[in-house]
């Protein structure tokens, strides 16, 4: 089988792409050309790659970038693949639609994450319908990040035939998030990052805006900080991120118990953060125009045997399942109540564990290697009756 995984710039984590490698005739196409992205955004060494040149903004995005050559790239290598990881409006998937659609026997997987299709100006709305229209009835197999938006799919014309699965797009190495081995090591991680070596850590990590809810979460920290007093637990939290809330979430950690790390270095000091802490909370709440997809810090956080305190918005509460609690969003009470339990340390020493068995099943490379080849079959299969 030879595939093409087109992507935007190359990811920071490739333990998937050695064993889909294993599997089959695989190129990834990508970029390294993305200034002022999150890592270092360098070629993959465990498969064949073409490096391009992307027009279109740089940043975390690539919804509005294009690849000249692409459609040329793609009449030599002759995919019986093509796995665009993009949503299905995006400009890359729309190049790839574009080849594939006079090219039968390729079968076309988009792989995508996002909940909310129709948002923006009624121009930029009517400019995704119509690309949709174009691009989901080629789709021989829809993968996202989450159910939400594959019924989205679903419900904007994709083929009742196509397969559909809930993978990541973006793996995470269980050997470098990892729990602490003994109370030592998480010492010594909370020491690097200045934080107290003893007590339960309770941190946030994400963007400062108010959908993102830090405030929330410093507001119900108060509560905690009592009832755990009552219980002969010292309690004491770390916020990190950078956005406009920056100066309020600072001005309300500078206290002996509450701590901001502002922008961490990513994975060593995001790795050693979470080896730091025993709680992660994401307090999200949704917006008409924006919801928690599938963020990678819950990730992270649940492979490091972290506890996830999550708000059940978006996609968050699918992620945890039974490996973490849940909060109604917005409702300071009830994240107070998971947070309660959060820092028993009976229920932390059950849920660590789990949580971090949960990520590794779901989220690591060979995982989503496996998963990812089992609908590149499943799909071929289908294209193949279609054809023929």
């Amino acid at each position: 089988m030879k595939a093409v995984v087109l992507m935007g710039a190359f990811p920071a984590d490739t333990s998937h792409l050695a064993p889909l490698a294993e599997m089959s005739d695989l190129t990834v196409y990508g970029t390294s050309h993305n200034p002022g992205y999150l890592y270092e955004t360098t070629p993959p060494e465990e498969c064949r790659y073409r490096d391009f040149r992307r027009i279109g903004p740089a940043g975390r995005g690539h919804i509005l970038w294009v690849y000249p050559g692409l459609g040329r790239a793609l009449s030599e290598d002759e995919p019986d693949v093509l796995h665009v990881i993009s949503e299905p409006w995006g400009f890359l998937a729309m190049q790839a639609h574009r080849w594939a659609k006079d090219r039968h026997r390729t079968t076309l997987v988009v792989h995508a994450c996002d909940t909310i299709w129709w948002h923006g100006s009624k121009m930029e709305q009517a400019a995704r319908r119509a690309l949709v229209r174009r691009s989901v009835p080629r789709i021989d197999a829809y993968v996202a990040e989450n159910e939400m938006a594959i019924a989205q799919a679903r419900s904007a014309g994709l083929d009742p035939r196509a397969v559909t699965e809930t993978i990541h797009t973006n793996p995470r190495d269980p050997s470098v998030f990892i729990p602490a081995a003994d109370e030592r090591e998480r010492a010594a991680a909370r020491s690097l990052l200045g934080l107290p070596e003893d007590g339960v850590g309770i941190g946030f990590l994400g963007r400062l805006v108010p959908e993102k809810g830090p405030l929330l979460l410093l507001d119900a920290l108060e509560a905690v900080d009592v009832s755990a007093a009552g219980k002969g637990i010292r309690v004491w939290a770390a916020l990190g991120g950078r956005g406009p809330l920056e100066d309020e979430v600072r001005k309300r950690t500078a206290t002996p118990s509450r701590f901001f790390l502002n922008e961490l270095a990513y994975p060593d000091e995001v790795s050693t953060y979470f080896r730091a802490l025993d709680v992660l909370v994401v307090p999200s709440w949704s917006t008409p125009s924006w919801e928690e997809q599938s963020p990678r810090v819950v990730i992270e956080a649940m492979m490091s045997g972290c506890v996830v305190v999550v708000a059940r918005s978006g996609a968050l509460p699918e992620m945890v399942l039974d490996a973490g609690l849940t909060f109604d969003e917005k409702d300071g009470a009830d994240l107070t109540r998971a947070l309660n339990r959060a820092i028993d340390p009976a229920y932390r020493a059950e849920t660590s564990r789990r949580a971090r068995a949960s990520a590794i099943e779901r989220y690591s490379g060979p995982a989503i290697a496996d998963r990812l080849f089992d609908v590149w079959k499943r799909a071929l299969a289908i294209r193949s009756g279609v054809v023929s």
